[in-house]
């Protein structure tokens, strides 16, 4: 969302308030990059609707977005992009939409609210925001947007996969000679060892975990079956052709890993979603859970295991779960044994339906994951 909201000078004149249209990408991209935002190709972008399997049956109802454009120059000064997103809920389809790109010219953030009010009050069943920042938080909660209910959106867990480069990026990042990396090393090792969470479940025998880097048609008739099992809680859409669009960008820069867990039938009992998602400035090489769905508790720890072992073995640092204290991921949780603050709660919620809004602050109505929003998009 917006990246800064730093003092600015008084304007004279009004910016004229838009809808974003493709052609505009150069303009957006290059904004949200003067904001501390990071750009996408122009491919990678326009996907969010030209891909998107729900895009074309709303026939243009769901914008791709918003500008704020100075009229005397024709400049993009303000932007908020616009992702529709299919979900389902109690037994009916639901509307969600995503904004994501919140970004405005420093001289003109005084009309930033203009953009959001666009977003809150679009032609949406339900308002998804789940990348807010420190600097969003505060607009988000004064425009009518709401924590979700479960879990703790403030907070991610986390696993040490490997000790030498975690220690190796934990020192650089606090100036120490790199020298002393492998005793850093080896004292987190023994700490782990010694300390809760360190230990992985049993493996379970009569599960088969496949790994790939694509979703099959089995996706499919796994859907089917989970949305009937958990037709009360507020469930983003998950056959083939939507897990190939949300994750299509992660699968065409190699970050993409898909685990599923089958049992003897051969049939789908559970899945999960890894993406790599590296800190670039300190080099920290990360896999996070980005969508984990069960039918059937039995399979979850096999799949846990294989977690940890594809972040061994590419040699990634750690393997993250952001969110704390969600009941779907108890199992996951507890082999995560540290918990680093994020800089602000980062998933919200709106709808503009009176009878919507009141069931969605039921907990129950919620199984919250990386999959919502433009989390993992």
């Amino acid at each position: 969302m917006m990246s800064s909201t730093a003092g600015a000078p008084s304007m004279t004149s009004m910016p004229l308030l838009r809808e974003a249209t493709l052609n505009d990408y150069e303009a957006i991209v290059a904004l949200e990059q003067a904001n501390g935002l990071k750009p996408r190709s122009r491919e990678e972008w326009a996907r969010f609707w030209t891909e998107n399997p729900l895009y074309p049956a709303l026939s243009g109802a769901c914008p791709i977005g918003w500008v704020l454009e100075d009229e005397e120059t024709g400049r993009i000064v303000g932007t908020l992009s616009n992702v529709p997103l299919p979900y389902t809920f109690r037994g009916r389809h639901i509307l969600a939409a995503t904004g994501r790109g919140w970004a405005v010219d420093p001289a003109y953030r005084v009309f930033a609210p203009l953009l959001l009010d666009e977003y809150i009050h679009q032609n949406a069943d339900v308002l998804l925001s789940t990348t807010v920042n420190g600097l969003a938080e505060a607009s988000h909660t004064i425009c009518e947007q709401t924590r979700v209910p479960v879990g703790d959106w403030a907070r991610a867990a986390f696993r040490v996969t490997n000790y030498n480069g975690f220690a190796n990026v934990a020192l650089r990042l606090k100036k120490v000679p790199g020298v002393l990396s492998p005793l850093a090393a080896v004292a987190l090792w023994i700490k782990d060892r010694l300390g809760k969470g360190a230990a992985l479940p049993a493996n379970p025998s009569g599960w088969t975990v496949t790994r790939s880097r694509e979703f099959s048609k089995a996706f499919d008739e796994f859907w089917i079956d989970l949305q009937k099992a958990k037709a009360g809680k507020l469930l983003g859409v998950r056959t083939q052709s939507v897990l190939e669009w949300h994750f299509g960008a992660k699968a065409k820069s190699g970050g993409l890993r898909v685990l599923t867990a089958s049992g003897s039938d051969g049939r789908m009992a559970a899945y999960a979603v890894l993406v790599r998602s590296d800190h670039q400035e300190s080099g920290l090489k990360r896999m996070r859970v980005a969508d984990f769905q069960s039918l059937d508790p039995g399979s979850n720890p096999a799949l846990i295991r294989a977690a940890v072992e594809v972040c061994r073995e590419e040699g990634v640092h750690a393997l993250e779960l952001v969110g704390c204290e969600l009941p779907a991921f108890e199992e996951w949780e507890a082999i995560l044994p540290y918990r680093r603050a994020l800089p602000a709660w980062c998933n919200f919620f709106h709808s503009n339906d009176p009878v919507l809004m009141a069931s969605l602050h039921n907990p129950e109505a919620w199984e919250p994951s990386s999959f919502d929003g433009d989390s993992s998009l």
